[in-house]
């Protein structure tokens, strides 16, 4: 029983191995690296959160900075929901900024009105990222729900936040929606490094029998 026992476990670590390798020479795999998106204005975890990251082995978070509204007094973007650090990043935990702009903003500004928008993004992220003693991040990205409406302006205000001097070597990430993968056609990639694509929001929102439309396993 014993030899029997062991013969089977290796027949079973000799298909593991095999199929590793198979998956190994058919595609270029890039590890996965875990990260948590911090969503709110207060940057403060609490001690569940720290355990979290600890079990979790999370060295990345992707931190909300601020957004970027339309005001409708001034007519003209305003920066809103700043972030705010009460208590410190976990060491050795790299800090993507996040910057969340409304498809409003980008439709009321013109090219101009998009050149110095970026311009005040790429400034007021570097002004955080000082002002918290922050290392200079590796990635930024960009959240936005884009149109094809707004296609053209969103990937012109891509670009020129690529252009800031302090960030040009920076890599530059969008989100990407359900959506705006269906109807690639029509949307666009967006001119970026990589997306992140938000595995959300999936279901009907106004089906009543719907169990959850943010996540369904078998939608998904």
């Amino acid at each position: 029983q014993n030899v029997c026992d062991l013969c089977y476990m290796r027949l079973w670590l000799l298909l593991l191995l095999t199929f590793t390798l198979w998956l190994t020479g058919c595609k270029n795999r890039t590890p996965i690296e875990r990260s948590f998106y911090y969503w709110q204005s207060d940057f403060k975890l609490t001690d569940a959160m720290q355990t979290a990251l600890k079990e979790t082995g999370v060295t990345k978070l992707y931190i909300k900075f601020f957004d970027i509204t339309w005001n409708q007094e001034s007519a003209q973007p305003m920066p809103v929901a700043d972030i705010r650090f009460s208590t410190p990043v976990p060491a050795q935990t790299k800090v993507v900024p996040v910057v969340f702009i409304t498809n409003q903003t980008l439709s009321k500004l013109d090219t101009t009105g998009i050149t110095l928008l970026a311009f005040k993004i790429a400034k007021r992220i570097e002004g955080t990222i000082a002002s918290n003693h922050l290392e200079s991040p590796e990635e930024i990205q960009i959240d936005c729900d884009w149109t094809e409406g707004t296609r053209e302006k969103y990937f012109l205000l891509l670009s020129e936040l690529q252009k800031f001097p302090l960030y040009q070597n920076t890599i530059w990430s969008a989100t990407i929606r359900l959506h705006q993968v269906k109807f690639m056609e029509n949307t666009g990639i967006p001119p970026v490094d990589r997306g992140m694509l938000m595995f959300y929001n999936m279901g009907n929102i106004e089906d009543i029998d719907a169990a959850n439309s943010i996540y369904d396993k078998k939608t998904a």
